[in-house]
């Protein structure tokens, strides 16, 4: 699990690493797609993101995922 918890607007949310086993799906109403991104693609797709609270959000997350991969 990454360290911490990050705000959204309605609570707080805990993320985990985890490595891909097959095909991703399916998925409920909140994902649109998924895609594989180098950390400037995902920096960049996350900063389209029109809730600035989510978006603030999605870049902590990243950054502490880049942190915690670091690390290892």
């Amino acid at each position: 699990m990454l360290p911490g918890r990050f705000a959204g607007r309605t609570g707080h949310t805990a993320y985990f690493v985890m490595e891909p086993v097959g095909e991703p799906g399916p998925f409920g109403d909140e994902t649109w797609r998924v895609c594989w991104a180098s950390t400037e693609e995902a920096a960049a797709l996350i900063a389209r993101t029109p809730n600035p609270v989510a978006r603030s959000r999605d870049l902590a997350v990243l950054a502490a995922a880049l942190a915690w991969v670091a690390a290892r």
